[in-house]
Parts: structure tokens; sequence; C-alpha cells
């Protein structure tokens, strides 16, 4: 099982690879290059290395973490097309109600635009949970083609150790951008490095546990 509290600890294990980390994740373009040690901390926990990462090789890092953006943008193609398609439905079938009832339409906006609301963000974090493990099998050995493997994929995202691992690293996740995120300008950075270093340490562990 995976030892989440070593895990949220690890990002705070050496304060100079962790004020690198954040000068680093706060400024655009350049926080490629954070996403790729995130990875490179996947790839050390599944080999049970419990410090942090030598912060090195700034151009491989760059191009990594640029691969798992692009990652990221394929899978949630679905999302994207279901939003923009549920969007442009409903303007099409509220343009009509109106221009003869005003009220009625408020009401069917407001019901509409909830229950769209609420598809999209379930498709999201549907995304999210596999996106995460695709990711995972591209960190380990950075081939970009191990990210669509869908069938070893499915294999792994059913098992619950996946799903327990994720639910966790998600809500902490989440706190983690909720307390940083107030911060101006630089919080949702701190945070996103703060939450990347722990969650992938997490799911690197997990993959681990799944011998594969």
């Amino acid at each position: 099982m995976a030892d989440y509290i070593r895990a949220i600890k690890r990002p705070f294990s050496d304060s100079k690879k962790l004020l690198l980390g954040l000068v680093i994740s706060v400024i655009p373009i350049v926080n490629f290059i954070s996403s790729g040690y995130q990875l490179e901390c996947c790839r050390s926990a599944y080999k049970n290395k419990s410090e942090l990462p030598e912060w090195k090789d700034y151009g491989e890092l760059f191009i990594r973490g640029l691969l798992n953006g692009i990652i990221w943008a394929i899978y949630s193609i679905p999302v994207m097309i279901v939003f923009f398609y549920v969007i442009g439905k409903s303007i099409f079938s509220l343009a009509d109600l109106y221009s003869t009832d005003t009220s009625a339409f408020l009401a069917e906006l407001i019901r509409t635009v909830g229950y769209s609301l609420i598809a999209i963000i379930l498709l999201g974090i549907l995304t999210a949970y596999v996106c995460y493990y695709a990711i995972i099998r591209f960190a380990m050995n950075y081939k970009f083609k191990d990210a669509f493997q869908f069938s070893e994929i499915l294999n792994g995202i059913i098992k619950k150790e996946y799903f327990l691992g994720w639910l966790v690293a998600g809500i902490y996740s989440l706190i983690i951008g909720l307390l940083l995120g107030i911060i101006p300008f630089i919080g949702s950075g701190i945070a996103g490095f703060i939450s990347g270093v722990t969650f992938m340490t997490i799911l690197g562990k997990i993959y681990k546990e799944q011998g594969l």
C-alpha cells in the first residue's frame, strides 16, 4: 500500500529542490520543466527512491513536460467536443424561447446549463482518472506510445489500489489548490508543484505494487 504520509512529505524533504521547483512552476512556458520533473518523481518512486530527483537535464525535462501536456490535450478531446456541442445546442434551442417567453427562457437556461455542467464535470473526472494512468505509463520509459496502450491502461484503472491512490491524491491536490490558490498570480503554480510531486509519487508507488 502506498505510504501517503511519506508522499505528502516528499516535496518538503529538500528545501533547495523545493524552492527551485516553485520558482520554475510559476513561470509560463518554463513550467513545462516542472511537469517533466514531476514525471521523474513518479519514475523514481517506482524505483523505491524516497529522495527528490536531482534538477538536471532541463531540456529533456522540458520536452517530457511538453509531451505530458500533449497527452492531456489528446485525452481531453472528448470533453471539449461535448462542451462545445452542449453550448452550441443550448444557444440555438434557447434562442427561440427567449423571443417568446422570458421567464420560461430563464428557467430553461438554468436547467440546461445545470445538467450540462454536471455532465461535463463527470466526463472531466473520468478523463482525469484514465489520463493519469496513461501518464504513469509514459513516465516509466518516456515512450509517447505507451500513453495510448489502451488495453494495459484499462487493466490498470479497474484495480482498487489505483482507484484509492488516485482518490486520495486527488483530494489532497484539491485541498492544496484551495489553500494556496488564494495567493495572487503564483498560488496555482506553487500548489501545482507541491501537489504534483505528491500525486506522482503516490501513483508511481501504486504502479510498482501492481507489478507492472
